[in-house]
């Protein structure tokens, strides 16, 4: 027996136009080609939600459909239909969405071969705080050979990341009781939600993020033991202004670079460490103190910008540290002097 909504009233197309938003919130799980957990989205009991080894995304809608559409063929309908919107469950295979001429037949699962796991209880409030804090930190979370280092570690009140060469931490003023570690699927899922945070709960492997419509985020914890990061990070130290135009004098010459790195050697700025070589360019600077000597990946330099309103360097140890607001960070050089890198672990901050 056909089920749904079979109204063609303006609060159907309402309706239907809050499912297609519904479906793009849990779009963080699906693959046009995949198992059907990653192809099939489960509407059940209220609940729009779908599910991966890594993701669970959920939301409450108000469709009374109790089946596992096709996640593609259903969103692709939905956003060709106009304000007169029916959407109904034909049978347990078809959901057929009709608006106006316009009719699709939506193939379907049942609605348990897509197995959903709630969220973690909520444990404790979160705001904005948090969400901005992962945004922040995520800018050096990657490293290919070090898995963990993909991950955003949210601790008690802070958030850190590293990439190996460079780390960062930013306050978030959340007293987490033990240090979480969100996969990377997670971090951009939650950095990129426009809903309002309201708690975070978790458990020994998840964690889930609440939201003020009762929507959720969860996401499998990294169990990896995290490098330090608090320790190589020294927000009292005697920092200095960035010097106007320090950063765009590094993006002048960064496209020179053979090395990926920049120079900063005998007054001036430089893709390399002889600025005769054929090739090198270079703009004259009054280097920041103790900066002269050391060479630091430009890329980075260029990724970090935004949160260096102070910087101050360390020639003994080749270290660049940075600070703006809630943010603190530090980024390796390379060995004073070096012509170029001869691995990645050159400049390896050494946890």
């Amino acid at each position: 027996m056909a089920r749904g909504r079979k109204s063609n009233s303006k609060d159907a197309g309402n309706a239907a136009a809050t499912l297609l938003q519904a479906l793009r919130f849990i779009a963080p799980v699906m693959k046009d080609k995949g198992n059907v957990r990653e192809t099939h989205a489960k509407i059940a009991y209220g609940w729009l939600a779908a599910s991966n080894d890594l993701l669970t995304i959920g939301t409450k809608v108000s469709d009374d459909i109790d089946s596992a559409p096709h996640y593609f063929k259903l969103v692709h309908a939905l956003s060709n239909c106009g304000t007169e919107v029916s959407i109904t469950q034909f049978d347990a295979d078809t959901v057929i969405v009709k608006s106006g001429r316009f009719r699709a037949k939506i193939p379907c699962l049942p609605s348990q071969d897509i197995p959903i796991s709630g969220p973690n209880p909520l444990m404790g409030p979160a705001g904005e705080s948090i969400v901005e804090a992962i945004k922040v930190v995520s800018t050096l979370a990657g490293d290919a050979d070090r898995p963990v280092l993909k991950a955003v570690c949210l601790g008690p009140n802070v958030a850190l990341a590293t990439n190996g060469y460079a780390a960062i931490g930013h306050w978030h003023g959340v007293p987490l009781p033990c240090d979480l570690l969100m996969p990377p699927e997670a971090v951009k899922a939650v950095s990129q939600c426009a809903k309002q945070l309201v708690g975070i709960g978790f458990s020994d492997t998840a964690i889930t993020f609440h939201y003020e419509d009762e929507s959720f985020i969860k996401c499998q914890r990294f169990l990896d033991k995290y490098p330090d990061v608090s320790r190589v990070l020294r927000p009292n130290f005697p920092y200095e202004s960035a010097p106007d135009k320090f950063f765009e004098s590094i993006k002048i010459v960064h496209p020179a670079s053979e090395t990926g790195y920049v120079y900063f050697i005998d007054g001036v700025i430089s893709s390399h460490r002889d600025i005769e070589m054929k090739g090198a360019a270079s703009v004259e600077f009054l280097l920041p103190s103790n900066s002269e000597g050391q060479a630091f990946r430009a890329d980075t330099l260029l990724d970090i910008s935004k949160f260096c309103d102070k910087i101050g360097f360390d020639d003994k140890e080749r270290k660049m540290y940075f600070s703006s607001d809630k943010t603190t960070g530090v980024l390796m050089g390379l060995q004073p002097f070096k012509k170029q890198p001869k691995s990645d672990l050159d400049d390896d901050i050494p946890f």
